[in-house]
């Protein structure tokens, strides 16, 4: 038999995390850019799937295309004044 290699992949309920110990820097932090990077490492993960990406962050897919579409986000500064 031929050398295999077998990946398992073990679901964990939410309940695992809560009670899990998060250090928030004194500084704070930039709650936006902390949501955008893990549904970024979520969808690469899944390969672009949205549905699974979701599912590994607790969201469905329609949260998902909503936190991607960058249309929901204030602009972070202020166009140009027209000067007429």
């Amino acid at each position: 038999m031929p050398n295999a290699t077998v990946l398992v992949v073990i679901p964990l309920p939410v309940e695992y995390f809560i009670g899990a110990e998060f250090e928030l820097p004194a500084k704070g932090v930039d709650l936006e850019r902390v949501e955008r990077s893990l549904v970024v490492q979520a969808l690469r993960r899944c390969i672009g799937n949205q549905t699974r990406a979701g599912a590994r962050l607790g969201l469905n897919r329609a949260q998902i295309r909503y936190r991607t579409d960058n249309s929901h986000s204030p602009p972070r500064s202020k166009p140009p004044a027209n000067r007429s």
